[in-house]
């Protein structure tokens, strides 16, 4: 352009774009009006601009500035030259032109500006058919469109409006299309859609634009979420011989694969590829990754082998879904040789993928490992990566080296960012060394990195452990003047740190601010409410907390009913204990490990082996497997009742189960052998359970069990 404009002076520039336009090589004139809504008052209809178009245009109007004598070829009046800026016409600008060409195809148009009449859809219909035949301008068939619906003061029927649609997608003006699909779809929700299927395919212009149209129809229902109607539309679509774009077809095995409807979403897939629409790479992708967010690496393991077999070879998203889900797994070494093989076929990893094979080796604690794939890869470590080592760091408890770490960072063109420092105060909070928690988050301020959310729940959580619930509710206000705004995890832990101090009137009122503050309670804050009360001893009111939680549509956890049998349990309520277990047990909550201790605990404490040992195997049928805890319960009632030969059965049971005995266990023994009058009691224990463990193949030092009697 800037060429032609050195070569040409303006008066001889001019006469090459009339010539230009005159002879149709290339631009076409499209007017497109100044706002969608077709409630707008007139003054909407005052101008309407001129733009151009893309190339994929359909159908070209031949603007020139002369007159010809064809039907289909009616040159309009315009009194500006053409140009690449944003034109405006006025109102009756385009009425003149509107005029124009109706007059050309033969219609009276005296009531354009004559008094009111009412135009019925087909009138409407034929006349927006007229105006995109002789001009292939959409934007002046959508105009008229929006005048006469003005005119008659009311919204047009479905047919004129179907009408349109195929003249926007004839004229590109798909977006418009769009607009009108939405609008029926929402309208006809909950009602047949059928006839919408008619009056599309009764208004159709072009086998191909209607295709088009229904594709776009059908990725309206999709929005909607019905999948149903969208499946209708698919069946009607392939009795015509048409099918769905690539787009849409992908957001359809999306939302069936969201339905878990696995075997539809293949026979989609299959079809898709016979009409040759062209999305193997993301399809597979999206079905690898369902596979593996369900858990069936095998078959997600197997479609990623035969993407060979449609003719695709796995790229880097395919890689980095499977080598994530197989890290997350723990299947280190496949993921490993999967990344070798990348390499082999000159893929580059990425930084996700590399991240993700990194972070797997990192939560396995092989940590030697995954310095070595860095090497491997020739990869400088990143923030996401470097978090990945402090994670495992301070989940080892080496909070030293996890500080180190991230205080080398910068040296290898990282930068520590809120994230990292946040792991590590974690990590210290959960090591209980809350004042150097403290400390890293002042130097975290110092160097000017503004903490987030999560960090502000962690010194909250800080703070609750020391005791100090006055400054973690302050940290809240520090939130919110930092343009922070506590969420429920951050209200939970503060209602539990004056839980844990007996202050429910307390942790009720941050309840009550929490609510007014549009965030409400969740079952993890009412277990909260409810171990507060317990704790407290105060076992009606925690009543009536469970009480609330079901008005509530809540449902007990196994976390709350254990709360619970524990507190009446504590009280010497056994019998309010074994109610809450049967409760428990009829509602679908499948007692834990947990739980079953609390009940046999008070089976033993009331001197009721004879249950104790028949609730013991009754756990056993379930397929619960009992901790050591649980043994040392059983075992220790049956010692203080004297009945070594059940004690010893349960120690073996124990051994056989790879479960090593702790000084419990041991002094369990020694009470009952005393009970039994057995001299040397201490002695004869640490034999007993040296044999038990010597018969399946287990040495340790006595230490083990005998170090805090000795």
């Amino acid at each position: 352009m800037r060429v032609f404009r050195k070569l040409c002076p303006i008066s001889r520039r001019n006469d090459v774009f009339n010539i230009l336009l005159s002879r149709r090589l290339a631009l076409p004139c499209t007017f497109i009006s100044d706002t969608d809504s077709s409630t707008s008052d007139d003054s909407s209809y005052d101008s309407v601009s001129v733009s151009q178009p893309s190339v994929t245009i359909a159908r070209r109007c031949a603007c020139s500035f002369g007159t010809t004598t064809g039907a289909r070829d009616v040159c309009l009046p315009n009194r500006r030259k053409y140009s690449f800026s944003r034109c405006w016409y006025s109102k009756e600008e385009m009425l003149s032109r509107v005029s124009l060409v109706l007059s050309e195809r033969g219609w009276d148009c005296g009531y354009l500006n004559g008094p009111k009449i009412q135009l019925d859809a087909s009138h409407v219909s034929l006349i927006m058919n007229a105006l995109f035949d002789g001009t292939s301008d959409a934007a002046l068939a959508f105009f008229f469109f929006r005048w006469s619906q003005r005119r008659n003061g009311s919204n047009h029927e479905t047919h004129a409006v179907c009408t349109m649609i195929h003249i926007s997608v004839l004229g590109n003006m798909n977006h418009i299309a769009m607009k009108f699909l939405r609008d029926l779809v929402r309208c006809r929700r909950g009602g047949s859609h059928d006839s919408l299927f008619h009056v599309l395919k009764e208004t159709s212009k072009d086998r191909k634009a209607t295709e088009t149209v229904y594709s776009m129809l059908l990725s309206c229902y999709l929005d909607q979420d019905m999948l149903d109607v969208a499946l209708k539309l698919l069946d009607a679509m392939k009795v015509l011989g048409m099918y769905p774009a690539a787009g849409v077809c992908i957001a359809l095995i999306k939302r069936l694969l969201k339905s878990k409807n696995l075997e539809l979403t293949f026979s989609v897939f299959a079809e898709a590829l016979y009409h040759g629409r062209d999305l193997i790479n993301q399809t597979l992708s999206l079905l690898i990754h369902h596979c593996c967010v369900r858990g069936n690496l095998a078959d997600a393991f197997k479609l990623f082998s035969e993407m060979y077999k449609y003719g695709c070879q796995p790229d880097v998203v395919s890689y980095t879904i499977i080598i994530d889900s197989l890290c997350k797994s723990g299947y280190l070494k496949e993921a490993t040789s999967l990344l070798h093989k990348l390499g082999q076929e000159g893929i580059s990893p990425d930084s996700l993928l590399t991240s993700s094979i990194v972070d797997g080796y990192c939560k396995a604690g092989r940590l030697t490992e995954a310095v070595s794939v860095l090497k491997v890869l020739d990869c400088a470590p990143d923030e996401f990566i470097y978090n990945s080592f402090v994670h495992r760091l301070c989940d080892e408890g080496n909070m030293l080296e996890a500080t180190e770490l991230v205080n080398e960072m910068s040296e290898s063109g990282a930068f520590p960012d809120c994230c990292n420092w946040t792991t590590v105060i974690y990590g210290y909070s959960r090591a209980n060394q809350v004042g150097q928690a403290l400390k890293i988050f002042g130097g975290m301020l110092k160097r000017g990195i503004k903490p987030a959310l999560l960090t502000y729940t962690v010194l909250i959580d800080c703070y609750c452990k020391l005791g100090d619930v006055r400054e973690a509710e302050s940290l809240i206000n520090v939130m919110e003047k930092s343009g922070l705004r506590p969420d429920l995890v951050a209200y939970n832990v503060l209602i539990y740190g004056h839980s844990m101090k007996g202050e429910m009137q307390k942790a009720f009122k941050v309840l009550n601010v929490m609510k007014a503050g549009g965030i409400y309670p969740n079952l993890v804050t009412y277990n909260i409410l409810i171990h507060g009360f317990v704790k407290k001893g105060s076992l009606m009111e925690a009543r009536e907390v469970l009480t609330e939680l079901s008005g509530r549509g809540y449902s007990p956890d196994r976390f709350t009913y254990t709360i619970l049998m524990n507190g009446f349990f504590e009280a010497g309520n056994f019998q309010e204990t074994f109610h809450i277990w049967s409760h428990m047990s009829k509602s679908g909550n499948r007692p834990d490990v947990i739980s079953c201790s609390v009940l046999l605990s008070g089976f033993c404490k009331a001197q009721r082996m004879q249950e104790a040992h028949a609730f013991f195997r009754k756990m056993l049928e379930d397929g619960l497997s009992p901790d050591l805890a649980l043994y040392n319960i059983l075992l220790f009632g049956f010692c203080r009742e004297g009945d070594l030969l059940e004690a010893f059965r349960l120690l073996n049971m124990m051994a056989e189960n790879n479960i090593i005995p702790n000084y419990i266990t041991y002094s369990a023994l020694v009470h009952g052998l005393k009970k039994n009058n057995v001299h040397d009691s201490k002695e004869v224990a640490a034999i007993r359970i040296q044999q038990a463990l010597a018969k399946n193949n287990i040495f340790v030092d006595n230490s083990t069990y005998v170090a805090p009697c000795a």
